[in-house]
């Protein structure tokens, strides 16, 4: 079986990045590992303004079909929005969305696959119905493919997603990896009533956002600060949403910020969700005690790291045994808003 970087490097056609930014870095940097030049990089039309990215001139598509008679385009950015989408599918060429860690070294090519085969395994067999078990099989296929086609294989509406969980008006939210508060609101606009709300989130001006957009609101205690195994200061980089990076990043650009673990919180939270960049495992660690205790429901992405689609299902089934496992997708590229749901 070959994957996307065997594919390419066989090939012998051009190479187009699609993008500019962290996405295109590792998909260059992977490129460059398995000895592939690209041949140029292209944005959409609104973006292109005479930049330079790898050293070549950021240009339109069309400009792209003039010099290459048969390029292959590769998409280096994610979106939810569906004009992006659409524009995106809309590429008159062979297009790939190659599958790169958010955060973390590795990628899911072949040789990962076969390397974790058994906890792959052992993942998939805790799932509970079809849909997780395909989608599950969608997600391995599109990491090493990288085809379009498994991008809107799958998916599930938010609102579904809500009916899975079966929240109440007794819930005791924690939301980690808050941002400026949308995943609060749509909490507080399907469920209306609920116990309490807090809302955790590290980059200092996406905090500030989300205060100012939950003013008014009941019951909402807010935290800024990352989440994590242990009580600690951290030097963060603050790029906002997911380019927000805990590490050290050199002193001009890292900051200091408090980490907290939820088991500090000392709140008996019902139902958690992390969103967190790569810290997810680290949080559930920091959870350990009060999923030990009480079981809250959880909805945790497992897309930031490129083994999270096994570890958090183990990690979490190692605390608590008797959870029930679910997968769920909402339309995305690339293979973004990807959630471990337990219930």
């Amino acid at each position: 079986m070959n994957d996307l970087w065997q594919n390419l490097k066989s090939s012998g056609r051009p190479i187009v990045l699609y993008g500019m930014g962290d996405g295109a870095q590792r998909i260059a940097d992977r490129l460059m590992k398995e000895g592939i030049s690209v041949d140029g990089v292209m944005a959409s039309d609104n973006f292109v303004r005479g930049q330079s990215f790898l050293g070549h001139t950021v240009c339109r598509f069309k400009d792209i079909q003039k010099r290459f008679s048969d390029p292959i385009a590769l998409i280096c950015f994610g979106s939810e929005l569906p004009d992006v989408i659409q524009t995106v599918r809309a590429i008159d060429c062979e297009k790939y969305f190659p599958d790169v860690p958010v955060i973390g070294e590795g990628c899911f090519d072949y040789a990962f696959y076969k390397t974790n085969r058994n906890e792959l395994n052992a993942a998939k067999q805790t799932l509970c119905d079809d849909l997780s078990r395909s989608l599950f099989n969608t997600a391995i296929n599109f990491k090493l493919s990288g085809k379009e086609q498994y991008l809107f294989e799958n998916l599930s509406s938010e609102q579904e997603i809500f009916d899975l969980l079966e929240l109440s008006s007794s819930e005791r939210f924690l939301d980690l990896g808050a941002f400026i508060g949308d995943t609060v609101i749509k909490f507080m606009d399907t469920l209306k009533n609920y116990r309490s709300i807090t809302a955790v989130e590290p980059d200092p001006k996406t905090y500030k956002k989300l205060c100012d957009n939950l003013i008014g609101c009941q019951n909402i205690t807010t935290v800024n600060a990352a989440v994590g195994d242990s009580l600690t200061n951290i030097d963060f980089y603050p790029g906002g949403g997911r380019s927000s990076k805990k590490g050290v990043f050199g002193a001009k650009k890292a900051i200091k910020i408090p980490q907290i673990t939820v088991d500090s919180l000392e709140t008996p939270f019902t139902y958690i969700k992390m969103d967190v960049e790569g810290s997810e495992k680290a949080a559930i660690t920091g959870a350990k005690g009060l999923i030990a205790a009480r079981r809250p429901k959880m909805k945790i992405a497992c897309y930031h790291r490129v083994q999270d689609i096994f570890d958090i299902i183990l990690t979490v089934k190692a605390i608590r045994p008797d959870y029930k496992v679910y997968l769920r997708r909402t339309k995305c590229i690339p293979f973004w808003n990807f959630d471990c749901i337990f219930v």
